[in-house]
């Protein structure tokens, strides 16, 4: 028994002409370009962290409660992270940094 050949499938897809006009009209398919962030959105990015935002909570906590060597310890761990954070962010060692070399060297490579 011999089984059946595949459905032949004709091609689907943009002809070279529609390619070449939509090449024309829309530009080509490329993330958009931006503008690297400030350091202070960097910061302000770097602060938003959910372990950064529990430790701020939990700083704030230790105010109320007054335990001062606490929240004195629970500040400088975040401030230190902060610190640590930014420029890493920055230098493309971060997740979004390596991201953001990505997208670059893709645009690079697509030019």
């Amino acid at each position: 028994m011999v089984p059946d050949p595949a459905p032949y499938a004709p091609p689907i897809g943009l002809t070279s002409a529609a390619a070449e006009r939509l090449l024309g009209e829309v530009g080509p398919n490329l993330p958009p370009d931006r503008p690297p962030r400030s350091t202070v959105k960097r910061v302000v990015d770097q602060l938003r962290d959910p372990m950064l935002l529990l430790l701020q909570a939990a700083a704030v906590l230790s105010a109320l409660l007054r335990d001062w060597p606490s929240t004195a310890i629970i500040v400088l761990v975040v401030v230190f992270n902060t610190t640590l954070g930014v420029p890493a962010a920055a230098a493309g060692r971060s997740r979004h940094g390596r991201a953001r070399k990505a997208v670059s060297a893709h645009r690079l490579r697509a030019a």
